[in-house]
């Protein structure tokens, strides 16, 4: 069961990648820890970063599966496929 600690460490964990990947979006948030950096755009970069995303994808859909109630988990399914 994801509990409101560990909902916050997924959710500062996927942000964590998410600016290591966009660094000039954590320069803009004004972190300096991303200071003077900038994307690695190369195909490497790109392919790792697409498998860091499925990987997020399934964490996230596998802890908010088991904390749903049937009717709200098949609204989120419906929408997932509905994009």
């Amino acid at each position: 069961m994801v509990t409101e600690t560990s909902f916050e460490d997924l959710t500062h964990g996927f942000i964590a990648d998410y600016l290591e990947f966009y660094p000039t979006l954590g320069t803009g948030l004004g972190l300096h820890l991303y200071d003077g950096r900038t994307g690695d755009c190369s195909q490497v970069a790109i392919d790792t970063w697409l498998r860091t995303l499925g990987a997020w994808e399934r964490r996230l859909a596998g802890a908010f599966d088991r904390v749903l109630a049937i009717d709200v988990g098949q609204d989120r399914l419906d929408l997932c496929f509905h994009r």
